[in-house]
Formats: C-alpha cells, structure tokens, sequence
C-alpha cells in the first residue's frame, strides 16, 4: 500500500509538468499584456511627445518646440494627465536634488531622483510651447486647479497662465 502526500506527488511525478504550466502561463500573460490595446503616447518624427519634451529642455528648443506644434492638441489628453498626477515631492528628496545639482553629481542621478516630477515638468513646457493652441485644456486645468489641496492645483494654475487672455477667468476664480 503506497501512501500518497502532497509533497510526495510534486516532488517526483509532476514537477516538470508544473514547471512547464507555469512558465506557459507566464509567456501567456507577458503576451496578453503585449497585445492588449493601449493609449500610445502621440509621437512625430519617430518620437514621443516625452522625447520631444525632454530635447526641449536639454537645449533642443526649436527642433522641439516645432515637434510638440506638429502634435498639436493629440498631446493635450497627455500633458493634462500628467498635471493631474502630479505628487509633492518629500523635504528629504528636495534636499537630495539640490545637494546632486550644487555638487554636479551628473544627469542620470538628477533625473532619477527627479522623476517623480519629470512628466510635470514635461506638461508645464508642453503647455508653454502650446499656448492658446491648448485652449480647449482650460475645462480640464480649471478643474484640477480648483482641487486646491491636491498638489496639481499649483501646476494646474502655472499651465492656465500659458494659455492667454481666455484662461484668464479660471485663473481668476
């Protein structure tokens, strides 16, 4: 009479078999995740709206700015996105970020330790190089700088002041 115990049946039959099952299982989500439909970035030239904000604050001011005028509006579901999802950036990381760029401790370390704050970084210089091209945001900005303790509410309100004299009244209430 043989006695059959959990570890007993995994450890000698079905092992492989497992093994097998859930290495298929991981290729079948990594796959499911590859094909599922996403909103992709909008992109000109090759690049993404991030890449073409990014060359803009690095120097590549017209090429840049021409790239994000090409994108036009597509981007502005984008830039408001990131505005709303912006977070405060802790004392201690502040800190860390001014010490990094006072010792010029090399772009990489900036921008890691930045990185909560890139994509609102990005929105602001979207915006500024929109202007009021992206009036049609000023619903969405007013309502995210109406949240007035949320962090966004602040970048909500510099965004708003880039767009003209038709921001004017959200920026006034």
């Amino acid at each position: 009479m043989s006695v059959w115990s959990a570890s007993g049946l995994i450890g000698t039959v079905n092992r492989p078999r497992i093994i097998g099952l859930f290495a298929l299982a991981i290729c079948a989500a990594g796959l499911l995740w590859l094909l599922w439909p996403h909103q992709r970035e909008p992109s000109y030239d090759g690049k993404s709206l991030s890449e073409w904000l990014d060359g803009y604050r690095q120097g590549g001011l017209q090429q840049g700015a021409d790239a994000v005028r090409h994108i036009g509006t597509n981007a502005l579901p984008w830039l408001v996105t990131w505005i709303r999802e912006a977070q405060d950036m802790p004392p201690w990381r502040e800190h860390l970020l001014n010490l990094a760029s006072h010792w010029n401790l090399g772009k990489p370390l900036l921008r890691s330790i930045a990185s909560p704050q890139l994509p609102v970084s990005r929105a602001l210089w979207g915006f500024y190089i929109l202007g009021e091209a992206a009036l049609d945001a000023v619903p969405d900005l007013a309502r995210v700088a109406s949240e007035r303790n949320s962090p966004s509410s602040g970048f909500a309100l510099i965004a708003l002041s880039y767009l003209g004299k038709d921001a004017l009244p959200p920026l006034c209430r």
